[in-house]
């Protein structure tokens, strides 16, 4: 009846599907075979047909697979190590804590008296208090008004003082000016700017006012600058 031949084509269909496949993997002529339609035979030999064709290209696979695999791996092992130890470097090499490199070699870093490795471990650097001349560490010569800069080689002077040659000089305030954020040098006061070697007061004409700093003026909103005045408008 009407289940017996949907089974029948159902056999039917997958008989001619293992026979295209096998025309296409093994090549296996399936002339013959869709011809056996009802014949259990046929249908194991088809079967034996796929596995046989299934298992030739997972050989195929896997042998593709280990080839891709062996390859990175061996080159691997002929790379030279990423550090190098005393002797001729390579490309991408470095030398060890406490060497640099000397040409294509590593050699020892000498840390003379009142020094000590850097951070890359490749050079010396002074104690603090001391400076690096040469090959050698002297102590910092500090003079009169001064003190040791914040990494301690080398001298600054104090506030209200500046560097002149080897030693400090006092900062000299004019009328209306203090010392700076720095303390190396004089600035005007707030409403006062700097002209030559003194401060003159600012003049804020109408409608303006001191910017900021107090260096200057500067127009209300509404208002525009014109030379030393400001006129309303854009």
């Amino acid at each position: 009846g009407l289940q017996s031949r949907g089974r029948r084509f159902d056999s039917d269909s997958r008989l001619q599907l293992i026979a295209f496949l096998a025309r296409t993997v093994g090549g296996w002529p399936p002339r013959q075979l869709t011809n056996r339609r009802n014949s259990r035979h046929a249908w194991n030999d088809m079967l034996r047909i796929r596995l046989l064709s299934v298992a030739i290209a997972a050989m195929s696979i896997a042998a593709i697979v280990m080839t891709a695999i062996a390859i990175p791996a061996s080159s691997l092992a002929a790379q030279p190590p990423a550090r190098a130890d005393r002797g001729k470097l390579g490309v991408g090499r470095e030398c060890p804590w406490g060497e640099r490199k000397s040409g294509e070699a590593c050699v020892k870093v000498r840390v003379p008296s009142n020094a000590h490795l850097n951070q890359f471990g490749n050079d010396f650097r002074c104690n603090g208090g001391y400076k690096r001349r040469g090959s050698a560490c002297t102590p910092v010569s500090i003079p009169s008004n001064a003190r040791l800069t914040i990494d301690g080689t080398d001298w600054e002077c104090n506030r209200g003082f500046r560097r002149s040659g080897s030693g400090c000089v006092s900062i000299r305030l004019r009328e209306n000016s203090s010392v700076n954020a720095l303390g190396n040098d004089w600035q005007c006061d707030r409403g006062f700017r700097r002209s030559g070697s003194g401060c003159v007061a600012i003049r804020v004409p109408a409608n303006a006012r001191l910017n900021v700093l107090g260096n200057d003026f500067e127009c209300n909103p509404g208002y525009r600058r014109i030379g030393l005045r400001c006129e309303a408008g854009y």
